[in-house]
């Protein structure tokens, strides 16, 4: 019992021991893909991947479905756990599990469809799928108890001498473990024989079996570590890595594609070997992995691990020239600054600086500097001694022991004036201090510069000895320093008057003997004839196209281009792009040696090693898919080649099977827009209510010149048919027809209408006419009637009166002077005569026929007197002086006189006739 809990307490240790001795291991990176992610149960059985690049996985949900952007989750029938995975040169994706095997096949629109194998098993009972072996003669799968072979059409068993554990392809052989019995070889015609040796395995369980070197075997049992076979002798592998799997209990292994060994183990992770078994990663937990329980490995066509667990997916980016140390435990935090010194690797972070042995090995760790806690922005090494900006101030190491030269304030950076090997310029967070060497040949801080108090992030000193001044927020500006560093004698500020954009945060760097800063799209060099920032012209030779990127200065000619999310090496007229971000607003990318280069991480940091770059990138011909396409509801598709659709609404899922970043992505659609779109993290397209025709959708990717292209034909509507055309033509000139002979009916109905409305108005008119003339005749003939009783009434009254005065005179005064009487007389028929009871009848009459003619000519003429009046409305009637002179009851003489005064009131020359202008008024 106390022999078993040694044991255990040394395992422990062990595991302790291996976990701490990784913290400082640069490993590849580990993309962790979380079951939050991928939207399905933390367990992953099994991984495979098709000729379009995609990855499957067998998950206890169902299978996932993963095309480098979106996960897709197919459930078995039952909901089965998916145990095994696999795909074959057709595109169809084979899975396994409890009672249940089968296919998925997607159709021409993305929707996958599944067709079940059970059905064509007998006595199939209660097995469970465990695993795949695509060959030649078909697809072999397999239980632990039995194995099928699927033809493409037909299945059979496979009769084997006990139950199995996963069987293996291994130079063009196939080789099957039998539990208790050995290796057996299955041969095409279905039979099995055991390999001879193999006997040994009979107490061991076999993990996996791989081609080792010159035509070998490597079978790598659960507990008991890695057998070689070569000239049919089994013997322990002589490598590094088998006692460490003896413990790690190995679940998987896999040959990679440039012969170095992937092993998955129970409770440890992965650990990948050189051929030799040699170790060079240890990946777990404590260097990204989600989980230490491997249960699948696959290497995909990018030559990329992907690493099927108990808990999640990881992909491992060996096929990067990038090495990672990715600080999950926040145990050194961001890094700004990094050196190499006295064998050692030291690191500016946010926490203060961390160093390790250099070269490093496995089991060294990073350990924290006495009195560096604090935010470190800048190492490097002066004349033999490491020299440090902190947010404390300037400090050197030696001995591996931290010094303070100064606390006055935080620095930022620090440089050597040219031609100068005893003073240092140190830009501090409120101006410049100079350190200069004492009498020990020692760093120690010297002054303060004088006359200048702002902030100096990055400073360089031109071709011309000048020092150039970025402060973070308000500009840049050129110093002239004295000879002694002590005074600026001369301080230029350059801002938006001197090219430069206005409102620019500066971003400046020097590349060779130039001084650039980088504006928006674009960037600006100085230019010492015109003393003004303009932007970069074709004969400055300057290799910095116009993009949203950084500048980084690297070795040489070398520079990198700094992208949010990529980083562009270029040397030597060749480029290398990482996937890999850097640290917002302070990039830095720092030359440790003439081969590596050190990239600053918010977790941690890169490393690359230029002299092993491959020559080529695999996962830069990743192709891009469309992956769905969705029809709107109630409509359908002919299958043709092109299909037909009648459809109102397309929906278009694409995407590009690059699996270490999301690429942007451009299409168009042929056939209605020619343009591409201008490249963005779209993934999908919808197109409504399309016209009729024939159409070409396409899309394409950043990292890769292929495009993906689905070739359709909207049909017409049935009323857009060259029948249903021809129909409502002929209904339209039917219905035309009609129309017009209705028209033509309405036009001559309304034609008679129109007519008898006419004629019924004149008739009425005419009606009215003759009434109208027959009320003024009768109102004429009454007028007159009244007038000539009026007249006879007055006539009689004025005889009356004669009679009554002739009787009298005639009675009673006959003897009296007939002269008074005469005269009496004569007055009774003045009075009579010049009665204005006839002009008053006379006047209404003669306005109702004249209208209004008296009113009329008085307005105009108001010096006019009744007098005037009555000879106007006589002369008027086109009386003549003659026929007027009784009615006015004056002479000829006066008529005329009358005819004189009226004229000259209405002021008539002598040419105007006054009867006529009377007539025509």
């Amino acid at each position: 019992m106390s022999k078993q809990i040694l044991t255990s307490f040394l395992l422990l240790l062990f595991f302790f021991w291996l976990g701490s001795s990784v913290l400082a291991t640069e490993v590849p990176r580990i993309i962790n893909f979380t079951k939050q992610q991928y939207q399905a149960h933390n367990q992953n059985w099994s991984l495979s991947q098709d000729q379009h690049h995609c990855i499957f996985v067998g998950n206890s949900k169902g299978l996932l479905v993963f095309d480098g952007i979106h996960w897709k989750t197919l459930p078995l029938p039952n909901n089965e756990i998916v145990r095994a995975v696999a795909s074959d040169n057709q595109g169809r994706i084979f899975v396994g599990g409890f009672t249940t095997v089968g296919y998925w096949e997607k159709d021409l629109w993305g929707t996958w469809h599944y067709t079940s194998l059970s059905e064509k098993i007998a006595d199939f009972g209660k097995e469970e799928i465990w695993h795949f072996l695509s060959t030649e003669a078909g697809m072999l799968f397999q239980s632990f108890a039995r194995m099928y072979r699927f033809d493409g059409e037909q299945i059979e068993q496979i009769h084997l001498p006990g139950n199995i554990m996963f069987a293996r392809q291994i130079n063009d052989r196939i080789i099957i473990p039998v539990i208790q019995s050995g290796l057996f070889e299955y041969f095409p015609d279905g039979s099995v024989e055991l390999v001879p040796g193999s006997e040994i395995f009979r107490d061991y369980r076999i993990a996996t079996i791989l081609p080792g070197p010159d035509n070998s075997w490597l079978i790598g049992t659960q507990k008991n570590g890695i057998f070689l076979y070569k000239d049919g002798r089994f013997t322990p592998w002589q490598a590094e890595i088998n006692p460490q799997l003896k413990n790690f209990q190995l679940n998987k292994g896999l040959r990679l594609h440039n012969g170095n060994y992937a092993f998955g183990t129970i409770v440890s992770g992965v650990l990948i070997t050189d051929a030799q078994g040699n170790i060079k990663h240890h990946l777990n937990r404590e260097v990204g992995l989600q989980n230490n329980t491997v249960l699948a490995l696959l290497e995909d066509k990018n030559q990329h691990l992907w690493v099927g667990m108990d808990s999640g997916i990881d992909l491992i980016e060996i096929n990067e020239p990038l090495r990672f140390f990715q600080d999950n435990r926040s145990s050194i935090g961001a890094v700004y600054a990094a050196v190499l010194f006295d064998k050692k690797l030291y690191v500016g972070t946010n926490q203060g600086v961390f160093w390790k042995p250099w070269p490093s090995e496995r089991g060294d760790q990073f350990n924290l500097l006495e009195k560096s806690q604090g935010q470190v922005w800048d190492l490097q090494v002066f004349d033999g001694q490491l020299v440090g900006a902190h947010n404390n101030g300037a400090f050197v190491i030696q001995n591996n022991q931290l010094e303070f030269l100064s606390s006055h304030t935080g620095s930022y950076t620090t440089i050597a004036p040219p031609n100068r090997n005893d003073v240092l310029l140190q830009g501090t967070y409120i101006g410049i201090n100079v350190l200069r060497k004492n009498e020990r040949g020692q760093w120690a801080f010297a002054h303060e510069m004088e006359n200048f108090s702002l902030a100096s992030r990055k400073m360089f000193f031109d071709a011309n000895g000048r020092l150039w001044v970025s402060h973070p927020h308000t500009g840049i500006f050129q110093l002239t320093l004295d000879s002694t560093y002590t005074i600026i004698e001369n301080r230029f500020t350059y801002d938006e008057d001197d090219g430069l954009p206005p409102n620019l945060k500066p971003n400046m760097v020097k590349w060779k003997s130039n001084i650039l800063v980088r504006s928006d799209h674009t960037f600006l060099v100085f230019d010492e004839d015109s003393y003004l920032f303009r932007p970069i012209q074709p004969n400055d030779y300057l290799p910095f196209p116009t993009g949203n990127y950084k500048v980084v200065s690297a070795n040489g000619d070398d520079w990198f281009q700094v992208f949010p999310n990529k980083v562009i090496w270029h040397s030597r007229n060749q480029q290398q792009q990482f996937n890999i971000s850097l640290l917002p607003k302070y990039e830095k990318i720092i030359h440790l040696t003439d081969s590596i280069y050190l990239f600053c991480l918010d977790d941690g940091y890169a490393l690359l090693n230029s002299h092993h770059l491959p020559k080529t990138s695999p996962e830069n011909n990743a192709a891009p898919l469309i992956v769905q396409i969705e029809l709107g509801k109630k409509n359908r598709a002919i299958t043709k080649q092109p299909p037909h659709l009648a459809s109102k609404q397309l929906r278009f899922t694409y995407a590009t099977p690059y699996f270490t970043q999301r690429l942007p992505m451009s299409y168009r659609l042929i056939g209605f827009n020619q343009e591409w779109s201008e490249f963005a993290p779209k993934y999908t397209r919808e197109y409504t209510n399309l016209p009729p025709g024939k159409y070409e959708f396409q899309v394409k990717s950043e990292a890769s010149s292929e495009v993906a292209a689905f070739e359709f034909v909207i049909l017409p509507k049935w009323y857009q048919t060259w029948w249903a055309m021809t129909i409502m033509l002929l209904l339209l000139l039917g219905v035309s027809m009609l129309l017009l002979r209705w028209h033509h009916y309405r036009l001559e109905r309304q034609e008679r209408k129109l007519r008898l409305e006419k004629e019924r108005e004149l008739q009425r008119q005419r009606m009215q006419a003759n009434n109208e003339r027959l009320k003024i005749e009768v109102n004429n003939k009454s007028r007159q009637l009244a007038d000539s009783t009026m007249n006879l009434v007055r006539k009689n009254e004025i005889l009356t009166k004669l009679k009554r005065e002739l009787v009298h005179y005639k009675t009673h005064e006959t003897d009296k002077n007939p002269t008074f009487f005469i005269n009496k007389l004569i007055k009774l028929v003045d009075n009579h005569l010049s009665s204005e009871e006839d002009w008053i009848r006379f006047e209404e009459s003669f306005n109702q026929l004249h209208d209004n003619f008296f009113k009329r000519l008085k307005q105009d003429y108001p010096e006019l007197t009744p007098g005037d009046l009555k000879l106007a409305a006589y002369l008027k009637m086109n009386l003549s002086s003659k026929e007027i002179a009784p009615l006015l009851n004056i002479s000829l003489r006066g008529i005329e006189n009358k005819r004189y005064r009226l004229r000259r009131k209405i002021n008539l020359s002598q040419d105007e006739n006054l009867t006529e202008f009377l007539i025509h008024f």
